[in-house]
This record gives C-alpha cells, structure tokens and sequence, in this order.
C-alpha cells in the first residue's frame, strides 16, 4: 500500500469515526439507547381500529386499517430510562398513585376541621392517596400517573403513550391539579409543564419522543 493511499484509508477511518460519535451523541440526547434494537414495526396482518393495541410482548400500532407490530423488549431496549414500576415511580416522586384525571373528585372536597380556623382542613381517608399543599388559596392536588388514552401534544396532534403493560413498567408522570378554592381574593388558574413521552402519532412514521403539556400547579392570581 502507498503512502497516499495509507493517507487515504486513515482519513476514511477518522471521517467514520466523527459520524459514529455523532450519531451517538444525537441518541444519548433524544434519551435512546446507544445499543437500541429496531424500532421499525413490521407489518401485521391484522384488522383494528386506530391507537396501540398490546399483545403479550409486542405493541400494535394501527391507522388507516394498516397494522405494525413492533416488540416491546425493543422499546425498553431503546429507551431504558423512560419506564419504571410503580413502587419506583412512587418512591422516587413521594406521592401516591392515581388513575390519570384533571379535576379532583368531588368526593375529595376539602372539609373544614375546625370553625377556629378556616386554614384547618383534612382530606377523606378515601382520598388519601392525592398529596395536598392545603394551600390557603389554591391548594394543589398532586398524584403520579400514566396516561391511559390519547393525548394531544403541544403541537395539537392526537398521539399515544407507549407502555409495556406485560413487564408491569409505564411511563409515569408527577401530575398536580387545582382542589377546591379556599378563601381569597383572587382566582385560582392550573399552570403545566411541558414533558417528553414516548409515544406513536398517526400520520407520523414509527415512535418517537413528543412534547406534551401537563398539568402540574394550581396558582392563585389576582382577579
């Protein structure tokens, strides 16, 4: 081999070596797994309406009467850092789990505790399970949750959340939602956080992480 063409292997290596670095960096940033298994689906001869529908170890994704089917040990493979069980979900945010809601159950209404202090309130023991500020104003009612159905992303299209139901490991989400107001001036307003999610949206190919707008404080404001 010739000095030029030695140059010429080297400089080939070097330009491979920069591509594979990013590529790399690029999936360490979107929260993917440098080592990730394929995440495109492989046709399903199967006929379902359109959203995700799980099998034992695959996920379905349907629109348009067309099925794909992708493994679910491919997703958790590719984005390890997104799923958790609940008990980790539970220990790591300090609050209980709630099915997914927006409004607190009216059979949660804060009660007063004592007429001393319009400030004294307690919740139902059946309600334990949401975490109040028992702020004066605008308490926040807070839970973690996974999203069960289709959820809008910031851009306004209808998406759905990837879980992997058969391993017991969701993609958990702190949610905080405006109680009862109490007494005060002002009006109380739910403030939310833009979050990323796994998800598949019809109309756009394979998954992929989407923004979407949760609701986690409730603010008071003046009127």
């Amino acid at each position: 081999m010739t000095f030029r063409e030695q140059m010429t292997c080297k400089t080939q290596i070097a330009v491979l070596c920069v591509l594979v670095n990013l590529c790399l960096y690029k999936a360490g940033v979107a929260g993917q797994s440098t080592c990730a298994l394929s995440l495109e689906p492989e046709p399903a001869k199967v006929i379902l309406k359109e959203g995700l529908t799980y099998t034992d170890d695959s996920v379905l994704t349907c629109s348009d009467g067309k099925c794909g089917k992708i493994p679910l040990r491919n997703i958790q493979n590719a984005y390890p850092d997104s799923f958790s069980s609940q008990e980790v979900a539970e220990n790591n945010t300090g609050l209980q789990f709630n099915d997914y809601i927006e409004k607190v159950p009216s059979a949660c209404a804060l009660e007063k505790q004592s007429a001393k202090s319009s400030l004294a309130t307690y919740i139902s023991p059946t309600c334990r399970r949401f975490w109040s500020d028992r702020d004066g104003c605008c308490p926040t009612w807070r839970y973690v949750t996974f999203h069960k159905g289709p959820l809008r992303n910031i851009s306004g299209r209808k998406c759905y959340i990837l879980q992997i139901p058969f391993l017991r490991l969701y993609q958990y989400i702190s949610v905080g939602i405006c109680g009862w107001m109490q007494e005060c001036s002002g009006r109380c307003k739910q403030q939310y956080t833009v979050q990323s999610m796994l998800a598949w949206c019809p109309g756009y190919s394979g998954l992929k992480m989407h923004h979407f707008r949760i609701p986690t404080y409730c603010s008071c404001q003046k009127s």
